[in-house]
């Protein structure tokens, strides 16, 4: 909730909820199109923020994290904030191997990408 003060007058106003979209286990060639598509839905007008939700996947390859990338770039034009849950370290580590961990907002855990 957040309180507008701006006109002189109290309104408070409720934050849309964030878009949450859920990877699987493993994403690659088969599946990641699947999910990307899902992610670039959630980047739409009324959204804030969109949070990917891998902390169930275990293994990635370079065509999610393609997906990841593009994703973020339509959330940034799109005015709106991509967070990402990771908690493998292994997607993690491949993430930072491509370097693509210094561009994406990664977090732990769904409650730190939510209290961000």
């Amino acid at each position: 909730m957040a309180t507008d003060l701006s006109n002189g007058s109290l309104q408070q106003f409720i934050s849309p909820a964030p878009e949450i979209v859920t990877f699987p286990a493993e994403v690659n060639d088969s599946n990641s199109a699947r999910v990307g598509a899902q992610l670039f839905a959630a980047c739409r007008p009324g959204v804030t923020l969109v949070i990917a939700d891998l902390s169930r996947t275990q293994t990635c390859d370079s065509s999610a994290i393609r997906y990841l990338v593009v994703a973020h770039d339509q959330a940034a034009v799109c005015g709106l904030e991509l967070r990402i849950v990771i908690r493998s370290a292994q997607v993690r580590r491949l993430l930072e191997l491509t370097s693509v961990a210094k561009v994406l907002h990664i977090y732990p855990a769904m409650a730190e990408a939510l209290a961000a």
